[in-house]
């Protein structure tokens, strides 16, 4: 056994225990709010106060001229994905046997189906 992120060569992202994947998407959010995708939460983990101002507690990773819609990580046994649609955002968690582009479309359609459902349930 080779143990990689607390994990052995025998065990994958279906057989991590709950709170195994909830410190992996965690860990995932806490990289890339802030520092790729914009937060659209407050507090964001990457803001401090600084002389009475919230400030960015870190250099973003790239000075960009557009804004990141898209962000994903793969290891050996997950894979995480970040998606930002308008003031929302997606974060999933998969199995690293699934394909990237899988992965991105299952995500996308989550999302809108969740909208669709926000919406739907605004109306009433």
């Amino acid at each position: 056994m080779l143990p990689h992120h607390g994990l052995t060569t025998s065990e994958s992202t279906r057989n991590l225990s709950l709170s195994r994947k909830l410190d992996i998407a965690r860990t995932f959010y806490r990289t890339v709010v802030g520092a790729v995708l914009p937060s659209s939460a407050a507090p964001s983990p990457h803001i401090a106060e600084i002389g009475g101002a919230l400030m960015p507690d870190h250099s973003p990773h790239a000075n960009l001229k557009h804004q990141v819609s898209e962000v994903f990580s793969c290891s050996e046994y997950h894979k995480c994905l970040g998606l930002q649609a308008g003031p929302y955002q997606l974060f999933s968690l998969f199995i690293s046997a699934v394909p990237n582009h899988s992965m991105r479309a299952i995500s996308q359609r989550t999302l809108q189906a969740l909208l669709r459902e926000k919406q739907h349930n605004v109306m009433r």
